[in-house]
């Protein structure tokens, strides 16, 4: 955790599974926000993301944070009650920014934590709103944490990374001997005929 909070641009953390890489990112989580950064968590698979956000959801726990996502479905370990709705929903609950602004506000911070996937970020409805966008997006974040790495793509990595301001830090989480991103390659798109 102190190596991750130093000012430093780039931390990795690599550990095989148990050994407590979440519990470290949410102590990650929760320096950096009352420094007042602003945090981005990504990751490939809703349940990493789910199972960080997890630990935020004691009533007494006071951190701002928020999950975005389009499909509550996906999420587990009651981390819907962090999320702001969707493009059939809109809005699901007027009170939750409410409660979000009231967090920033208490934490006396600005900083806050957002959870979503890596490709979710991009394309989160509630971001092409432009008061909600300015609110959780402004100049960009000041950290971004992507658990589960050893399974993220290029693309994926790059489009959280574009959402990083210009002086953010970077923390690299995973177990390069867990399993390998999932990407179409030409010989599963000719011998399978997958892509258009």
């Amino acid at each position: 955790v102190r190596l991750a909070m130093n000012p430093t641009e780039l931390t990795f953390i690599e550990g095989p599974p148990g050994t407590g890489k979440t519990t470290v990112i949410e102590e990650i989580i929760r320096q950096a926000v009352s420094r007042n950064e602003r945090v981005l968590v990504v990751s490939q698979m809703h349940q990493a993301v789910d199972n960080i956000l997890k630990a935020f959801k004691d009533e007494g726990d006071t951190t701002p944070v928020l999950r975005l996502g389009n499909n509550p479905e996906m999420f587990r370990y009651g981390t819907e009650r962090f999320w702001l709705g969707n493009a059939e929903t809109g809005i699901r609950d007027e009170a939750l920014i409410g409660e979000f602004q009231q967090r920033v506000i208490a934490s006396q911070t600005r900083g806050f934590a957002i959870f979503v996937t890596d490709m979710g970020i991009a394309t989160n409805w509630a971001l092409k709103d432009p008061a909600i966008r300015a609110l959780l997006l402004g100049a960009g974040f000041d950290r971004v944490i992507m658990d589960e790495s050893s399974r993220e793509t290029t693309v994926g990595a790059f489009v959280a990374l574009s959402y990083l301001n210009s002086q953010g830090h970077i923390d690299v989480i995973g177990d390069h001997r867990q399993l390998p991103p999932f990407e179409l390659t030409i010989w599963t798109c000719s011998n399978l005929g997958t892509c258009a």
